[in-house]
């Protein structure tokens, strides 16, 4: 059988690697206690203001988009009565010659 061979630098990568898991975890350790530990009334507060803002805003801007869309369907339907009266006397006009055009 052979020996099984080892590279000293694979290890020593491997162990630059395990070096940061202490940094890591002390890391979530203070995200944690910032976040979830130390989370008072402020903190509510804060987040219900902010909460707010940003409903209001969303609210500003979806009555913006709705008045847009509504004032492009009234120009819409102004221009459209308007042909529809342009073209009021042109209709029977039009049936009364289709219809004789149908009877002979």
């Amino acid at each position: 059988m052979g020996r099984l061979r080892s590279d000293p630098a694979a290890i020593e990568r491997h162990q630059e690697c395990l070096r940061g898991f202490p940094l890591i975890a002390d890391w979530l350790e203070l995200t944690w206690n910032e976040l979830i530990i130390n989370y008072d009334f402020n903190h509510q507060v804060q987040l219900a203001q902010s909460m707010q803002l940003k409903s209001r805003n969303w609210r500003d801007v979806a009555r913006e988009w709705f008045d847009q869309k509504q004032n492009a369907e009234k120009t819409w339907l102004r221009k459209f009565q308007f042909a529809m009266k342009r073209s009021a006397c042109c209709c029977p006009i039009l049936l009364i010659g289709f219809l004789a055009g149908v009877a002979i």
